[in-house]
């Protein structure tokens, strides 16, 4: 179900190219994109494991580049230097957005992330010319197809597994709103949240990018939940069942969408 960074091109290294503190890191990298760049599909631990190496070594190299661009422009280190220092962040940072996410605070880190790259691509600062843009592979139109990658994973995340609702991280633009006060328990009501926010993600960030038939299957499951808790918030005020024990019947028959233990006891005990 997930999509793998398989059919994506993995990093090209220079090995010629040494910096004392930072040629660790592109060893470091090419080890880590073994890992992502196997046949099988990473569970959602070692996903963690790996995010986690990532974001803490991009960080270092954050700072360490940071602290070069507040050197006085003649005292900094060569521009080759820096081009690679460049390189090494922005390769680290896609692979973070290209591994997965698994929660909402590691979506908002990925969405932090992506802007992050595009603004170093395009800041004065900016010195890896287009022959090694093209040799390395971090062409704006391959960050943006990994950044589709990952929302679409993302979107799968949320709709066919159990994911625990982070209110503090949910897209700015998202109108959040409870649904309690009818009844809903709070579990039920995130697992409703998830779903309604991942029809806002497909439709606000996700088709901007890619043309919406491919992702035709996405776009119809995130519809039938939706439907499907629509009719469920429909039954708590109006007693209506037959409808939405129909439409569980066609969720459970035809996909794996994830629904709450909690709404199957109750539509099975309704009475026909």
């Amino acid at each position: 179900m997930k999509i793998t960074l398989s059919n994506v091109y993995p990093s090209y290294y220079n090995q010629e190219k040494s910096i004392t503190n930072v040629s660790k890191y592109n060893s470091d990298l090419l080890k880590i994109e073994n890992e992502i760049y196997q046949k099988k599909e990473l569970c959602d631990t070692q996903i963690n494991i790996l995010n986690d190496e990532l974001s803490v070594k991009t960080e270092h190299l954050k700072t360490l580049y940071n602290a070069w661009m507040s050197i006085p422009y003649k005292k900094r280190p060569k521009k080759e230097d820096i081009e690679y220092l460049q390189i090494l962040i922005i390769k680290y940072a896609m692979n973070i957005i290209g591994t997965g996410y698994t929660t909402w605070e590691r979506f908002n880190n990925a969405s932090n992330i992506y802007k992050e790259i595009l603004n170093l691509m395009s800041s004065h600062h900016y010195m890896v010319t287009h022959d090694e843009v093209r040799k390395q592979h971090i062409e704006q139109e391959h960050i943006e197809l990994i950044w589709s990658y990952f929302i679409q994973n993302f979107l799968i995340q949320l709709i066919y597994k159990d994911t625990p609702l982070e209110k503090n991280f949910l897209p700015s633009e998202f109108q959040f709103s409870n649904q309690y006060d009818i009844g809903i328990t709070e579990s039920v009501g995130n697992s409703i949240t998830n779903a309604r926010v991942a029809e806002f993600i497909f439709n606000d960030i996700l088709t901007k990018r890619v043309d919406e038939r491919d992702y035709e299957i996405l776009a119809l499951n995130i519809k039938k939940l939706n439907d499907f808790y629509f009719m469920y918030m429909m039954s708590k005020t109006h007693g209506e069942y037959f409808h939405l024990k129909q439409e569980y019947h066609s969720i459970t028959t035809d996909t794996i969408l994830f629904i709450p233990q909690e709404i199957k006891d109750e539509i099975t005990s309704y009475s026909d």
